[in-house]
């Protein structure tokens, strides 16, 4: 997996405009008619294509753009709409994965020489840059954290000199614990809760993903979550709760939540297509267990959706969308992620219901 399934993410969005041309459409809010949620549309000044990627309760969002150059660079927009930009030192490619409430974020950096290093950006501006142990420095391989919790524990994975993941948490003073599931060919934490407790998958000898999670004592649980091949946790809130997708070997996607009893129930999105990149892709869970993610229609088109506790989706196409992928959400069900407008520009959106 790289950078986070982006470039599957980034196809399906080019895609759609082959496809959709210039279709255009509106915010659809299911099942409230007094409802009127606001749509902002960002772009970090010198942005091609603008990533939105993370949110915390405060309303502040990470992501990355690309410029002109075709370069990424990390950004940071506070609620009053203040965008900046950064790269720490080394970069020629940077990426926000993950937020806490403090505004820190936690992400992926490229050298020249194509070897992926971490870092944390705290909200003074200072960033610190990390490799995880025996983490490869040859091309594609280095160090990708993805989430981080309100005590800047992050999570992610490393590839090893032999192209091996490794999943990880960094603790706050930089020492490391590395997991790697037995007879795995690769593990992969996404998200971490206060608790102390990850989420993600790994890939067994048959090339199969199951769900996977970290208890805070150190036990290690497996789970599929559906009856498909293949199982990814994406994100984890305080309770236990957890949300991620399910899919085969035809990538055809269902989203699920999962208690921390162990219960699970699978849903779709109303309009999920059942075709090869189809089906609904859940990805970011808060405290009130609502779910942010996208979903893809049988005409390959892509829609943002929030997913209420009691089982109700909202489906989210901001105005003149094409291509709309829902990244995160926070404590106030303010979604944010990017779009395809029918220019073919990708922009960030912050959707606040």
């Amino acid at each position: 997996m790289t950078f986070y399934q982006n470039l599957l993410h980034k196809s399906v969005l080019r895609a759609g405009i082959a496809i959709l041309g210039a279709a255009l459409c509106a915010t659809a809010w299911v099942g409230r008619a007094d409802a009127k949620p606001t749509v902002t549309t960002f772009d970090p000044t010198g942005s091609i294509d603008t990533y939105a990627w993370c949110i915390n309760a405060a309303g502040t969002i990470g992501g990355y753009y690309e410029d002109s150059g075709a370069a990424l660079h990390g950004f940071v927009r506070a609620a009053d709409g203040t965008i900046t930009s950064f790269d720490p030192e080394g970069s020629v490619s940077t990426g926000v994965t993950g937020i806490n409430a403090a505004g820190t974020v936690a992400g992926i950096y490229h050298d020249a020489s194509s070897v992926a290093h971490g870092f944390m950006r705290f909200a003074d501006g200072s960033i610190t840059t990390f490799d995880a142990p025996k983490a490869g420095s040859s091309a594609n391989e280095g160090t990708y954290p993805y989430s981080i919790d309100d005590k800047t524990l992050i999570a992610g994975n490393y590839i090893d000199a032999k192209r091996v993941s490794h999943a990880f948490m960094r603790a706050a003073n930089a020492n490391f614990l590395v997991v790697s599931y037995p007879d795995s060919q690769g593990t992969y934490f996404y998200g971490i809760s206060d608790t102390r407790v990850m989420v993600g998958d790994y890939e067994d000898e048959s090339y199969v993903y199951h769900g996977l999670y970290r208890a805070a004592d150190g036990t290690l649980t497996s789970f599929d979550a559906v009856a498909r091949p293949n199982t990814t946790a994406e994100s984890i809130n305080d309770a236990g709760t957890m949300t991620g997708v399910s899919f085969n070997r035809n990538e055809v996607n269902t989203g699920w939540v999962r208690t921390a009893g162990g219960s699970i129930v699978s849903f779709n999105a109303p309009g999920a297509g059942t075709g090869v990149l189809q089906g609904t892709r859940a990805l970011s869970i808060n405290s009130k267990g609502n779910i942010a993610g996208f979903y893809t229609d049988g005409t390959d088109r892509n829609h943002g959706f929030l997913r209420l506790a009691n089982g109700t989706i909202h489906r989210i196409d901001p105005p003149g969308s094409i291509n709309t992928l829902g990244r995160s959400l926070n404590e106030k069900d303010a979604v944010t992620g990017y779009y395809v407008a029918k220019s073919g520009k990708i922009h960030g959106f912050l959707w606040s219901p």
